[in-house]
């Protein structure tokens, strides 16, 4: 049985161990932004570059972080739950004058991903919570049957998200388009002068669900 790819708290497999590193070009001199133990991807500097947005799972969820390079310091910019995607281009888009990113979020609670099973072991010590894949906990796990329909949910768990901008002094949501919009959206592009956005919708195999239909 395969891990998932995306973990029941938010954040890709492939970004497990992963940190964001500032370095100074005529030192050498490297800094990383998370601290020892934490994930953090995906950066984007600010337009004055004084800062750093990135996502991190610090708190226990994938969200959005700020790392101030005059300070070393970071802060969660909000609450909101960042839906990250597997692939590079969802990092967080800065409007031109800083003062508010664009991301992809999630209204719901992320949970145990379909087919895990979370054990909590509390001896007293420091808990883990491991996650195992039904296979592995000895229960009957029903194979995918790879119709365009079931290959489609999949990408929508997967990729649909809300479309959001968040104000960075105050970590204010505001929804631009929802998740539920047709045809689903997954990430988003914000213009140069910022006040357009494009985005990606949930990709599917062409022609073959609506022939299904």
């Amino acid at each position: 049985e395969a891990s998932p790819r995306i973990l029941p708290n938010g954040t890709p497999a492939s970004m497990l161990g992963v940190n964001v590193v500032v370095a100074d070009t005529s030192t050498g001199a490297e800094r990383p932004v998370c601290a020892e133990g934490k994930n953090c991807w995906r950066p984007s500097f600010s337009p004055d570059s004084r800062q750093v947005a990135y996502f991190s799972d610090a708190g226990g969820f994938a969200q959005l972080y700020l790392y101030d390079l005059a300070s070393s310091n970071s802060r969660l910019v909000s609450d909101a739950r960042i839906k990250s995607k597997l692939w590079p281009g969802d990092e967080a888009s800065w409007s031109p004058d800083g003062k508010t990113v664009f991301v992809s979020i999630s209204l719901t609670a992320p949970e145990v991903a379909p087919g895990l099973i979370a054990k909590k072991h509390d001896d007293g010590k420091p808990t883990v919570t491991i996650y195992t894949t039904d296979a592995e906990s000895g229960k009957k796990v029903e194979k995918a049957t790879g119709t365009p329909e079931a290959m489609l949910q999949h990408f929508i768990r997967e990729n649909n998200a809300t479309l959001a901008a968040i104000e960075i002094a105050t970590g204010k949501v505001r929804v631009i388009v929802p998740a539920e919009t047709e045809p689903r959206p997954a990430c988003l592009r914000l213009s140069p002068d910022g006040k357009w956005i494009s985005y990606l919708s949930v990709f599917h195999m062409k022609g073959e669900v609506a022939s299904e239909s």
